[in-house]
């Protein structure tokens, strides 16, 4: 009802789309019952990488998997806040793991929390914030994407320890959550 809308792949906890405006176009869904059976976004949609978007590691230089297998993430089904909005629940390695999205004020974008807990001791875990042709740190924990195609903003101080590696030919921007909890929004 806020104007700020995603998709979300539940099999790897990532956002696919966001876009602001009205919700879906659903015509060729229904028209005929003809194909394509799928739903068209009304308003600019921004895709993003629907990369799973944290990965328990040895180490954080030990390369992040694209996706996770059915075995690996569990999906736990999800919860209502009082809003309505979801929190999304998770089995990973031992861990469990909330996703909850919200729109921001003003339709500005999405606030993001992830809260992990019961982290094996000898893991760390990493988040994959974003990916893209080019990442730049505008001011302290707000970064632009893809020649400010859409802006990531680290909320609440953290503790968190940033990263940004060239990887398959693409900037990627990572971090490592001592205490497992991790807040961002999203603005395009």
């Amino acid at each position: 009802p806020a104007g700020v809308h995603y998709s979300y792949d539940l099999d790897q906890a990532s956002v696919l789309y966001v876009w602001k405006g009205k919700f879906l176009n659903l015509n060729d869904m229904w028209f005929e019952r003809g194909e394509p059976q799928t739903a068209q976004p009304l308003g600019a949609n921004l895709r993003l990488t629907g990369k799973s978007p944290l990965a328990l590691v040895n180490s954080a230089d030990d390369p992040l998997p694209d996706t996770l297998d059915a075995q690996t993430l569990v999906y736990q089904g999800y919860v209502l806040d009082e809003k309505r909005y979801p929190t999304f629940h998770y089995a990973y390695g031992g861990s469990t793991i909330q996703d909850h999205l919200l729109p921001l004020t003003n339709a500005k974008g999405l606030a993001r929390s992830l809260k992990t807990s019961n982290i094996p001791a000898n893991k760390k875990l990493v988040f994959r914030l974003a990916e893209g042709a080019s990442i730049r740190e505008i001011s302290k924990n707000f970064f632009a994407i893809n020649n400010q195609q859409y802006f990531l903003q680290i909320t609440e101080n953290q503790n968190l320890k940033l990263t940004i590696k060239t990887l398959n030919g693409q900037q990627v921007l990572l971090a490592e959550s001592p205490n497992g909890e991790l807040k961002y929004d999203l603005v395009w």
